[in-house]
C-alpha cells in the first residue's frame, strides 16, 4: 500500500489546441511505440526466463512501460508523480537493494498493469486519431471552401463546384459559390462535432490513465 501524498489528479480542463496537439501529435506514436515496446520486450523476457536471461529483460520491460505510461500522463496534463507511487523506479544503489527491488517488482501484479495498459493503449490511441482528424481537422478544412473556390475561379479560371457530381445531385440549382457556402456550413457542424468529440476522448483519455495510474 501507498503512503504520503495524494497523487495530482490529471484533469481535463485543458485547452482544445492542447487537446487536438494531443490527439494528432502525442497518442498515435506514444501508442505505437508503448505497444512495440511492451509486446518486444514482454514477450522476450517470459519466453527466456527459464533460462535465467530473461529476468533482466522482464524487468527492464515493467519499468520501461511504467515510464512510458508516465509520460502519457504527463501529455494529458499530469505536472506531478508521487515518488512512493513508482518508488520501485528510485531503488538504493547497493546491489542487495538492488536485488530486492527487482524482486519486488517482479512478483507485484501492479508491476505488470502498465503492460496491459500500452497494449489496449494502441487501438484506443487509433481511434482517437482518426476521430480528431476526420471530425475537427476535416471540418475546420472545409470552413474555407468560399476562399478555396473564389481563389480557384481567380487565379486559375477553375470553377471549383460547377460540375460536382455530388452537388449536381443534392444542389442541382444552386450556382458554385453557394455550392461553397453550403459546403462551409457543413464543415462548421463537422467541427463543433468535433470540438464535442475531442473534449469527451480527452475526458476518457484522462480516466484511463488515472484508473490504470492508481
Amino acid at each position: 500500500m501507498h503512503t504520503g501524498t495524494q497523487v495530482q489528479a490529471v484533469t481535463w480542463n485543458q485547452s482544445f489546441l492542447i487537446k487536438m496537439q494531443y490527439f494528432l501529435v502525442t497518442t498515435l506514436p506514444l501508442g505505437v511505440l508503448g505497444f512495440a515496446f511492451a509486446v518486444t520486450f514482454f514477450a522476450l523476457g517470459v519466453a527466456l526466463t527459464p533460462l535465467g536471461i530473461g529476468i533482466p529483460i522482464l524487468y527492464f520491460a515493467l519499468l520501461g512501460c511504467k515510464r512510458l505510461q508516465e509520460l502519457d500522463a504527463q501529455a494529458l496534463g499530469r505536472k506531478e508523480t508521487r515518488k512512493e507511487e513508482f518508488g520501485y523506479l528510485d531503488e538504493p544503489q547497493t546491489p542487495a537493494e538492488g536485488k530486492r527491488g527487482m524482486k519486488a517488482v517482479l512478483l507485484s501484479l501492479e508491476s505488470y498493469l502498465p503492460v496491459a495498459y500500452w497494449i489496449l493503449k494502441l487501438p484506443i490511441s487509433l481511434v482517437q486519431f482518426v476521430l480528431a482528424v476526420a471530425f475537427p481537422v476535416a471540418g475546420f478544412i472545409l470552413l474555407f471552401a468560399p476562399l478555396v473556390y473564389l481563389a480557384a475561379a481567380q487565379w486559375y479560371g477553375f470553377n471549383l463546384f460547377a460540375d460536382d457530381l455530388v452537388m449536381d445531385k443534392l444542389l442541382p440549382m444552386a450556382s458554385p459559390q453557394e455550392r461553397s457556402y453550403v459546403v462551409a456550413g457543413v464543415g462548421l457542424v463537422w467541427f463543433l462535432i468535433g470540438i464535442y468529440l475531442v473534449n469527451r476522448m480527452f475526458r476518457a483519455s484522462i480516466w484511463f490513465a488515472n484508473a490504470w495510474g492508481k
